[in-house]
C-alpha cells in the first residue's frame, strides 16, 4: 500500500512510456498489478505532440501495458 504523491513509471518495448500518478495505490511489484485510487494516467504516444492524461476515480493495471477503469 502506498500513499501521498504516488508516481510508477514504464516503459513497454513497443508502446509510448506511461506514468501513472495517485494519491493512493495497491500495488504488486511482482505481477506488475496496482489498482490506483485517484489517479492520473499520462502516457505520450511519439506522433502527439504532447502527452494524453486521463484522470479518474480508479485505475486498474493488469500488467505492464495495460490498464482499465471500472464500469461506472
Amino acid at each position: 500500500y502506498l500513499s501521498g504523491n504516488v508516481v510508477v513509471r514504464t516503459k513497454s518495448d513497443d508502446g509510448p512510456p506511461i506514468t501513472l500518478r495517485a494519491e493512493q495505490m495497491y500495488y504488486d511489484p511482482q505481477r506488475e498489478r496496482a489498482v490506483a485510487v485517484r489517479a492520473d494516467l499520462e502516457f505520450a504516444p511519439p506522433q502527439a505532440p504532447d502527452p494524453f492524461h486521463f484522470r479518474t476515480d480508479e485505475v486498474r493495471r493488469l500488467d505492464a501495458p495495460k490498464c482499465e477503469t471500472p464500469d461506472e
